[in-house]
């Protein structure tokens, strides 16, 4: 099976940001089809494109992308959706963390204020979400802000009462759990 992926990225000043990006199998092409999960994560990393402000079909992914694709095919699911907490592109979340933007200006997220219409645009009333941002407390401020911005939409989210691991969820050998793959794929089958 095929998939593309579809993307929009922009700037923020001079700091490159992605918007969402779409991971859609090749029988899944009408614009109109809603996604049937959308899957919300930290920050973009590093996948690439020298393409702003409008859609393109991505060529490189990222290891978190190529994590996010395997759940395509789980149950009926053919299109999904990833947003982010924030949309600036940074692979390294220290660094990510420590940029100036995070904390004096909320335009970099979907779920700020200033940004409601755009998010409507791309996550609808009743959608299924799934929180992948990963679990580290720096991140409290924006998941707060997306969590009221959630709310009010009234979204599905399929793991609320559950860590929000992200997709490269890393696992030591004195605590061998199951695989981010495998706790998400029985979420999506449970929903």
């Amino acid at each position: 099976m095929k998939l593309k992926y579809y993307t929009h990225f922009y700037k923020l000043d001079d700091i490159t940001c992605r918007r969402y990006l779409d991971i859609k199998t090749d029988n899944s092409e009408n614009t109109s089809h809603s996604p049937d999960i959308i899957l919300i994560c930290l920050n973009p990393g590093s996948c690439k494109s020298d393409i702003l402000n409008k859609e393109i079909e991505l060529t490189k992914t990222d290891p978190t992308i190529s994590r996010i694709s395997k759940l395509i095919g789980i149950g009926d699911i053919k299109y999904i959706r990833l947003l982010n907490l924030s949309d600036i592109k940074d692979p390294f979340s220290e660094r990510f963390f420590n940029n100036p933007h995070i904390k004096t200006n909320k335009k970099h997220s979907i779920f700020s204020d200033c940004n409601k219409n755009i998010l409507k645009d791309l996550v609808l009333t009743n959608s299924k979400v799934l929180l992948a941002w990963g679990v580290n407390d720096k991140n409290k401020e924006l998941a707060e802000m997306a969590f009221k911005a959630l709310k009010e939409i009234s979204v599905k989210i399929l793991n609320e009462n559950e860590p929000y691991y992200h997709p490269l969820k890393r696992f030591t050998k004195e605590k061998p759990e199951e695989s981010w793959f495998e706790q998400t794929k029985k979420v999506l089958l449970n929903n």
